[in-house]
């Protein structure tokens, strides 16, 4: 709680992650090279993958370039019925901690693990939402990359929240490091098939994986 009475949500980076990940990038890329050995496995280029890999993980450890991100998606949602993208308290925002508007409401996964499946109405009005969201996010040059129960807030009145705009895509970003990232990152749940073999995470793929969501929520899972 600021001093003024706000209610923010933080999002703190853990001080070991950077290296954790360089710890386990140095293993994944030893077997990648040992396996490149192999003839069979070579066409895989699995060093490239892990090297590819790791760009996208070092990326995620930047909140800047998250904020960066977020920061323009509340701006371009703020004409959208029913989807929001929380405001940033800028002024707190750092390399390691993200600080936010905080947003009444519970994540989709949550709903879902207490009451399985959800009713078909209550289902198909935030699957609209989520498709009005991609489809504005898709005309802009986004691709969100990881539609997930869990990056979805509902609110107590049924609006939408997106969060997590960590692996973004932005199509038009050719400087950035976004369009370097795997293709393939993302949760394999909820990514586009061919995303998951690494297609890439363009719009069309997006388009596909809004109907992770969905599922879940009128079958239960995963």
């Amino acid at each position: 709680v600021l001093d003024d009475g706000e209610v923010i949500a933080l999002k703190v980076q853990r001080p070991d992650a950077k290296m954790q990940i360089e710890r386990d990038l140095a293993i994944l890329g030893f077997w990648a090279r040992l396996l490149d050995h192999i003839r069979a496995v070579r066409m895989l280029s699995l060093p490239g993958a892990v090297q590819r890999f790791g760009e996208a993980l070092r990326g995620q450890l930047d909140f800047r370039r998250e904020a960066a991100n977020n920061h323009r998606f509340h701006d371009n949602f703020a004409d959208v019925d029913g989807v929001d993208v929380p405001r940033l308290v800028e002024d707190l925002c750092t390399d390691r901690v993200l600080a936010m508007e905080f947003v009444e409401g519970v994540a989709l996964r949550k709903l879902m693990q207490d009451r399985t499946p959800l009713p078909s109405d209550e289902a198909l009005a935030y699957a609209r939402q989520l498709a009005d969201a991609l489809a504005y996010m898709h005309r802009s040059g986004v691709v969100h990359r990881d539609l997930k129960p869990e990056n979805i807030i509902v609110s107590p009145g049924g609006a939408v929240t997106l969060i997590d705009f960590g692996i973004t895509l932005d199509l038009h970003a050719r400087r950035l490091t976004w369009s370097g990232l795997s293709s393939g990152f993302g949760t394999p749940d909820y990514m586009a098939p061919e995303q998951v073999t690494g297609g890439g995470g363009r719009p069309p793929r997006g388009a596909e994986s809004l109907g992770g969501p969905p599922f879940a929520m009128f079958h239960g899972g995963p």
